[in-house]
């Protein structure tokens, strides 16, 4: 045992004892000890945070992006029950084929902004359920082209009034003004990353940061 430790203890007691008077209350003592010694301690160095890692207006932006998208997620998951929609993606594809007009599989896919093997997935439900059909394109034999069915028309009627609960749902308590200004940023934002879903999809994170850095 450290005999400085003891020396420090028995000088603690002394002072305890001329404060206190004489007394054999331990838990008293303890007490003491710790209201009197507990802030004469060296803080702790707190580790210094790498400015990698340090919250950034640029992180925050991704985090309230990344939390919009769950809060969605909720609200859809709510207004599609009872239909045979189960997803957000399988509505987007059923929207894009009735206003859209028919698609390929790859025009559908990238159109929504889906990776080709969940794309696919999604397809393969909405035809599994006759939500959709497919027929061979007669422009290129090696593609089937998409179309919505009667039963994915009457699918979607009866989720509209519930999405667009959603939507309305999703947009808050921001004002109109604000809104038309979410709208034309995130408009801006869509322009931005689309064209390297479409055309950068095999370069690297490194590759994609140094183009958009040597062309800002």
């Amino acid at each position: 045992m450290s005999y400085a430790f003891i020396r420090q203890l028995t000088e603690a007691a002394e002072q305890y004892e001329a404060q206190n008077g004489n007394t054999q209350d331990l838990a008293a003592f303890g007490a003491w000890l710790q209201a009197n010694y507990a802030n004469s301690r060296p803080p702790m160095q707190q580790p210094s945070i790498p400015q990698a890692v340090q919250e950034t207006t640029e992180s925050r932006i991704g985090s309230y992006i990344i939390f919009l998208y769950r809060y969605a997620k909720g609200y859809t998951k709510k207004a599609l029950e009872g239909s045979p929609l189960q997803t957000v993606d399988e509505f987007s594809f059923l929207i894009s084929l009735m206003f859209g007009g028919s698609k390929t599989k790859t025009e559908l896919i990238q159109h929504a902004v889906q990776e080709k093997t969940s794309g696919m997935e999604v397809i393969k439900r909405l035809l599994q359920q006759g939500l959709i059909r497919q027929e061979g394109d007669t422009a290129d034999r090696r593609s089937k082209r998409l179309y919505i069915t009667p039963e994915g028309q009457q699918t979607l009627f009866s989720v509209f009034e519930k999405m667009n609960q959603v939507s309305q749902i999703v947009a808050g308590n921001l004002s109109t003004s604000e809104r038309e200004q979410l709208l034309q940023l995130l408009h801006k934002l869509h322009l931005f990353h689309k064209p390297i879903f479409l055309e950068q999809k095999e370069a690297s994170l490194a590759e994609i940061y140094a183009k958009m850095v040597g062309n800002s």
